[in-house]
Protein backbone atom coordinates (compact mmCIF):
# COMPACT_ATOMS: atom_id res chain seq x y z
CA UNK A 1 0.00 0.00 0.00
CA UNK A 2 3.25 2.56 0.23
CA UNK A 3 4.02 2.02 -3.02
CA UNK A 4 0.62 3.76 -4.26
CA UNK A 5 1.79 7.40 -3.90
CA UNK A 6 5.03 6.67 -6.32
CA UNK A 7 2.64 5.07 -8.80
CA UNK A 8 0.18 7.90 -8.33
CA UNK A 9 3.10 10.29 -8.89
CA UNK A 10 4.63 8.61 -11.63
CA UNK A 11 1.24 8.55 -14.01
CA UNK A 12 1.01 11.73 -13.18
CA UNK A 13 4.29 12.90 -14.45
CA UNK A 14 3.00 11.12 -17.65
CA UNK A 15 -0.09 12.58 -18.14
CA UNK A 16 1.54 16.09 -17.74
CA UNK A 17 4.05 15.22 -20.43
CA UNK A 18 1.74 13.82 -23.14
CA UNK A 19 -0.97 15.93 -23.24
CA UNK A 20 1.67 19.76 -23.41
CA UNK A 21 3.00 17.65 -26.80
CA UNK A 22 0.44 19.92 -29.07
CA UNK A 23 1.87 22.69 -27.27
CA UNK A 24 5.61 22.32 -29.03
CA UNK A 25 4.33 23.55 -32.99
CA UNK A 26 5.46 26.79 -33.88
CA UNK A 27 3.38 29.66 -34.01
CA UNK A 28 3.53 31.77 -37.11
CA UNK A 29 2.30 35.05 -37.16
CA UNK A 30 3.57 38.62 -38.93
CA UNK A 31 6.48 40.52 -37.14
CA UNK A 32 4.37 43.64 -37.16
CA UNK A 33 0.94 44.85 -37.83
CA UNK A 34 1.99 47.62 -40.48
CA UNK A 35 5.02 48.59 -42.45
CA UNK A 36 6.04 50.67 -45.52
CA UNK A 37 6.28 48.91 -49.10
CA UNK A 38 8.23 50.94 -51.82
CA UNK A 39 6.87 51.01 -55.41
CA UNK A 40 8.92 49.50 -57.88
CA UNK A 41 11.12 47.73 -55.40
CA UNK A 42 10.41 43.85 -54.29
CA UNK A 43 10.65 43.50 -50.13
CA UNK A 44 9.83 40.46 -47.86
CA UNK A 45 6.68 40.84 -45.31
CA UNK A 46 8.46 39.05 -42.57
CA UNK A 47 6.63 36.38 -40.13
CA UNK A 48 7.93 36.15 -36.54
CA UNK A 49 9.89 33.51 -37.16
CA UNK A 50 10.67 31.06 -40.58
CA UNK A 51 8.34 28.27 -41.39
CA UNK A 52 9.13 24.76 -40.39
CA UNK A 53 9.85 22.21 -42.75
CA UNK A 54 6.81 20.84 -43.80
CA UNK A 55 4.44 24.07 -43.07
CA UNK A 56 2.63 25.91 -45.58
CA UNK A 57 0.47 29.24 -44.91
CA UNK A 58 -2.51 30.76 -46.81
CA UNK A 59 -3.19 34.24 -47.04
CA UNK A 60 -5.56 37.02 -48.73
CA UNK A 61 -4.98 40.14 -49.87
CA UNK A 62 -7.13 43.53 -49.43
CA UNK A 63 -6.67 47.63 -49.62
CA UNK A 64 -6.71 49.74 -52.37
CA UNK A 65 -4.10 47.86 -54.82
CA UNK A 66 -5.46 45.81 -57.46
CA UNK A 67 -4.20 42.26 -57.98
CA UNK A 68 -2.55 43.59 -61.34
CA UNK A 69 -0.82 46.05 -59.68
CA UNK A 70 1.73 43.61 -57.65
CA UNK A 71 3.35 40.37 -57.51
CA UNK A 72 3.83 38.15 -54.48
CA UNK A 73 5.41 34.52 -53.79
CA UNK A 74 5.38 32.87 -50.25
CA UNK A 75 8.23 31.94 -48.58
CA UNK A 76 9.42 30.40 -45.39
CA UNK A 77 10.25 33.52 -44.38
CA UNK A 78 7.52 35.61 -44.87
CA UNK A 79 5.25 37.05 -48.00
CA UNK A 80 7.61 38.76 -50.98
CA UNK A 81 5.86 41.54 -52.55
CA UNK A 82 6.85 43.29 -55.37
CA UNK A 83 4.69 46.83 -56.47
CA UNK A 84 4.80 47.31 -59.45
CA UNK A 85 5.94 50.50 -60.62
CA UNK A 86 3.01 51.44 -62.51
CA UNK A 87 4.19 55.11 -63.66
CA UNK A 88 1.49 57.16 -62.19
CA UNK A 89 1.62 59.39 -59.35
CA UNK A 90 -1.11 57.94 -56.51
CA UNK A 91 0.30 58.19 -53.29
CA UNK A 92 -1.99 56.62 -50.79
CA UNK A 93 -2.58 52.91 -51.83
CA UNK A 94 -2.58 50.39 -49.10
CA UNK A 95 -1.91 46.26 -49.54
CA UNK A 96 -3.73 44.54 -46.28
CA UNK A 97 -2.30 40.74 -46.14
CA UNK A 98 -4.27 38.81 -43.29
CA UNK A 99 -2.83 34.98 -42.63
CA UNK A 100 -6.10 32.60 -42.81
CA UNK A 101 -4.37 29.37 -42.36
CA UNK A 102 -1.57 27.20 -41.85
CA UNK A 103 -0.96 23.46 -42.69
CA UNK A 104 1.52 21.37 -40.95
CA UNK A 105 3.56 21.50 -37.68
CA UNK A 106 2.56 25.02 -37.16
CA UNK A 107 -0.15 27.13 -35.73
CA UNK A 108 -0.95 30.87 -36.14
CA UNK A 109 -0.78 33.45 -33.81
CA UNK A 110 -2.49 36.72 -32.66
CA UNK A 111 -0.54 38.92 -34.90
CA UNK A 112 -2.00 37.64 -38.62
CA UNK A 113 -3.06 41.02 -40.39
CA UNK A 114 -0.06 42.92 -41.30
CA UNK A 115 -1.65 47.07 -43.24
CA UNK A 116 1.04 48.12 -45.39
CA UNK A 117 1.44 51.60 -47.13
CA UNK A 118 2.68 51.75 -50.84
CA UNK A 119 4.88 54.53 -51.04
CA UNK A 120 5.22 56.14 -54.44
CA UNK A 121 8.49 56.05 -56.48
CA UNK A 122 8.17 59.76 -56.86
CA UNK A 123 6.68 60.96 -53.88
CA UNK A 124 10.02 62.17 -52.45
CA UNK A 125 10.73 64.18 -55.87
CA UNK A 126 10.72 67.38 -56.23
CA UNK A 127 8.88 68.86 -59.35
CA UNK A 128 10.72 68.25 -62.49
CA UNK A 129 11.21 65.82 -65.30
CA UNK A 130 13.49 62.61 -65.68
CA UNK A 131 15.48 61.85 -69.26
CA UNK A 132 16.34 58.89 -69.59
CA UNK A 133 18.32 57.29 -72.47
CA UNK A 134 19.06 52.89 -73.00
CA UNK A 135 19.68 51.20 -75.67
CA UNK A 136 19.58 47.92 -77.51
CA UNK A 137 22.28 46.23 -79.32
CA UNK A 138 20.76 42.93 -80.07
CA UNK A 139 18.92 40.50 -78.41
CA UNK A 140 17.98 42.65 -75.67
CA UNK A 141 21.30 44.07 -74.61
CA UNK A 142 23.21 46.87 -74.26
CA UNK A 143 26.89 45.36 -76.24
CA UNK A 144 29.56 47.14 -76.25
CA UNK A 145 27.82 50.38 -77.03
CA UNK A 146 28.67 53.61 -74.94
CA UNK A 147 26.47 56.22 -75.72
CA UNK A 148 26.10 59.89 -74.52
CA UNK A 149 22.94 62.41 -73.36
CA UNK A 150 22.69 66.00 -73.58
CA UNK A 151 20.63 68.46 -72.43
CA UNK A 152 20.39 71.84 -74.09
CA UNK A 153 18.22 75.43 -73.81
CA UNK A 154 17.77 77.94 -76.19
CA UNK A 155 19.35 81.45 -74.85
CA UNK A 156 18.20 83.80 -75.25
CA UNK A 157 15.04 82.54 -76.12
CA UNK A 158 14.16 82.96 -79.81
CA UNK A 159 17.80 83.14 -81.17
CA UNK A 160 18.72 79.30 -82.13
CA UNK A 161 21.88 79.22 -79.76
CA UNK A 162 21.82 76.59 -77.59
CA UNK A 163 23.59 76.52 -74.32
CA UNK A 164 24.43 73.12 -72.44
CA UNK A 165 22.83 72.89 -69.35
CA UNK A 166 23.31 69.13 -68.31
CA UNK A 167 24.73 65.90 -69.72
CA UNK A 168 25.09 62.18 -68.70
CA UNK A 169 28.58 61.15 -70.25
CA UNK A 170 29.74 58.14 -68.19
CA UNK A 171 31.88 55.38 -68.98
CA UNK A 172 30.62 51.74 -69.01
CA UNK A 173 27.24 52.37 -68.18
CA UNK A 174 24.16 50.71 -69.61
CA UNK A 175 21.72 53.69 -69.47
CA UNK A 176 22.10 57.40 -69.01
CA UNK A 177 19.59 59.63 -67.30
CA UNK A 178 19.50 63.69 -66.63
CA UNK A 179 16.68 65.27 -64.06
CA UNK A 180 15.43 68.37 -64.43
CA UNK A 181 14.49 70.24 -61.16
CA UNK A 182 11.68 73.03 -61.45
CA UNK A 183 12.93 76.12 -59.29
CA UNK A 184 16.46 75.79 -60.50
CA UNK A 185 18.06 78.26 -62.20
CA UNK A 186 19.63 75.97 -64.62
CA UNK A 187 16.04 74.84 -65.74
CA UNK A 188 14.26 77.90 -66.64
CA UNK A 189 10.67 77.52 -69.18
CA UNK A 190 11.37 77.63 -72.74
CA UNK A 191 12.63 75.88 -75.79
CA UNK A 192 14.84 72.44 -74.82
CA UNK A 193 16.94 70.29 -77.54
CA UNK A 194 18.13 66.67 -76.44
CA UNK A 195 21.05 65.38 -77.71
CA UNK A 196 21.80 61.30 -78.19
CA UNK A 197 25.13 60.68 -79.13
CA UNK A 198 26.56 57.55 -80.25
CA UNK A 199 29.85 57.50 -78.98
CA UNK A 200 31.48 54.35 -79.25
CA UNK A 201 30.69 50.29 -80.31
CA UNK A 202 30.09 48.15 -82.94
CA UNK A 203 25.78 47.97 -83.06
CA UNK A 204 24.45 48.73 -86.74
CA UNK A 205 21.83 48.99 -86.59
CA UNK A 206 21.52 50.57 -82.54
CA UNK A 207 18.22 50.70 -81.38
CA UNK A 208 17.98 53.72 -78.27
CA UNK A 209 15.25 54.25 -76.47
CA UNK A 210 14.49 58.18 -74.76
CA UNK A 211 12.13 58.39 -72.06
CA UNK A 212 10.23 61.33 -70.55
CA UNK A 213 8.75 60.91 -67.17
CA UNK A 214 7.40 63.80 -65.17
CA UNK A 215 7.97 64.18 -61.54
CA UNK A 216 4.70 65.92 -59.45
CA UNK A 217 3.91 67.54 -63.26
CA UNK A 218 2.33 66.58 -66.70
CA UNK A 219 3.68 66.07 -69.97
CA UNK A 220 1.21 67.21 -72.68
CA UNK A 221 -1.31 67.99 -70.42
CA UNK A 222 -2.51 64.75 -69.40
CA UNK A 223 0.20 62.19 -69.24
CA UNK A 224 3.40 61.52 -66.91
CA UNK A 225 5.42 59.79 -69.76
CA UNK A 226 6.83 59.90 -72.93
CA UNK A 227 8.89 57.17 -74.99
CA UNK A 228 10.30 57.38 -78.03
CA UNK A 229 12.40 54.85 -80.35
CA UNK A 230 15.40 56.07 -82.77
CA UNK A 231 17.84 53.87 -84.44
CA UNK A 232 21.32 54.67 -85.57
CA UNK A 233 24.08 52.87 -87.82
CA UNK A 234 27.74 53.01 -87.75
CA UNK A 235 27.50 56.17 -89.96
CA UNK A 236 26.09 58.05 -86.78
CA UNK A 237 29.15 57.09 -84.39
CA UNK A 238 30.44 60.69 -83.12
CA UNK A 239 33.43 60.66 -80.31
CA UNK A 240 31.92 64.47 -79.74
CA UNK A 241 35.21 64.97 -77.43
CA UNK A 242 37.16 64.35 -81.09
CA UNK A 243 35.23 66.03 -83.50
CA UNK A 244 33.42 68.89 -81.46
CA UNK A 245 30.51 68.56 -83.20
CA UNK A 246 27.05 68.04 -81.69
CA UNK A 247 23.33 66.91 -83.15
CA UNK A 248 20.10 68.12 -80.99
CA UNK A 249 17.71 65.12 -81.77
CA UNK A 250 14.69 66.46 -80.42
CA UNK A 251 12.95 69.48 -78.94
CA UNK A 252 10.31 69.71 -76.23
CA UNK A 253 9.13 73.28 -74.62
CA UNK A 254 8.91 73.48 -70.74
CA UNK A 255 6.06 75.67 -69.54
CA UNK A 256 6.04 75.50 -65.33
CA UNK A 257 5.26 71.97 -64.47
CA UNK A 258 4.22 71.01 -68.08
CA UNK A 259 6.29 69.76 -70.82
CA UNK A 260 5.23 69.54 -74.36
CA UNK A 261 5.46 70.07 -78.29
CA UNK A 262 7.84 66.87 -78.31
CA UNK A 263 9.31 66.46 -81.67
CA UNK A 264 9.75 63.47 -83.27
CA UNK A 265 13.77 61.83 -83.10
CA UNK A 266 15.52 63.54 -85.76
CA UNK A 267 18.39 61.01 -86.87
CA UNK A 268 21.06 62.68 -89.25
CA UNK A 269 22.43 60.88 -91.97
CA UNK A 270 25.75 60.82 -90.37
CA UNK A 271 27.85 61.39 -87.61
CA UNK A 272 26.52 64.54 -85.54
CA UNK A 273 25.89 67.69 -87.56
CA UNK A 274 25.26 70.81 -86.70
CA UNK A 275 21.84 71.77 -88.21
CA UNK A 276 20.50 75.74 -88.55
CA UNK A 277 20.92 76.47 -84.27
CA UNK A 278 24.55 77.31 -82.87
CA UNK A 279 26.28 75.86 -79.54
CA UNK A 280 27.40 78.68 -76.81
CA UNK A 281 31.31 77.22 -76.22
CA UNK A 282 31.33 74.95 -73.09
CA UNK A 283 34.01 72.30 -71.84
CA UNK A 284 33.37 69.08 -70.79
CA UNK A 285 35.25 65.42 -70.62
CA UNK A 286 34.03 62.24 -71.20
CA UNK A 287 33.38 60.23 -67.61
CA UNK A 288 32.64 63.43 -66.16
Amino acid sequence: MRLLPFVLLVCSLFLISGCGSDNDVDTIEFLNTSGTLMEGFGSTVLYNRSLPQGAATEVEFGGTLQPDEFEHELRPSGVYIKVIDDEVYDPGDTLIITLTGITGPARLGGKRTITLRVKDYDEDARPGMRIELTWDAGNGQAGNVDMDLFLWREDPPGSSNFVLVASSVQIGNVFEQITMRNGSASFPDGLYGVGYNYFSGTANPLTFKPKFRSLKGTINNDSIVARFNGQYTLANLNRWDQTGTYHIAQFFVKAGNNYHSFTPVDIPASGSRQRSYSFSPFVLRKGE
